[in-house]
């Protein structure tokens, strides 16, 4: 699967908040335009780093690692609902995990899914 990441762009906004009102549970937050503002200005901070996951030139999702403050950080994931189950997730989180080692030479990682995110489950299973 032909999978890469790239850092987000000002660019992405639209895309990510698009897929924001797809699967955030909170989509009343979305409609504040001010609110989506300063949530968009806070993923460039030096805390987080947040990638596009591209499948050609179509984003999927994106891929995050946030807490870079921290002794361990935490990996996120969202992906759009028509890509779900195609192993595109798989694929970005074990180019992540790669970014996170060579590139940041990070030690420790977590992840933290919600109880009923099934899928999101197996897919740290697999992972490891």
């Amino acid at each position: 699967m032909n999978i890469r990441l790239r850092k987000i762009q000002e660019s992405d906004k639209e895309t990510y908040i698009e897929l924001a009102n797809e699967i955030w549970v909170n989509k009343k937050a979305l409609q504040d335009k001010e609110h989506n503002d300063s949530f968009w200005k806070s993923m460039f901070s030096n805390n987080e780093i947040h990638y596009a996951i591209l499948m050609g030139e179509q984003i999927c999702g994106f891929a995050s690692v946030m807490k870079l403050d921290k002794e361990v950080q935490e990996l996120g994931i969202e992906l759009f609902e028509k890509f779900h189950h195609q192993g595109i997730g798989y694929a970005a989180v074990v180019r992540l995990l790669e970014i996170c080692k060579d590139e940041y030479h990070m030690q420790k990682i977590q992840s933290k899914v919600y109880a009923d995110n099934y899928p999101s489950i197996l897919l740290m299973r697999k992972i490891g």
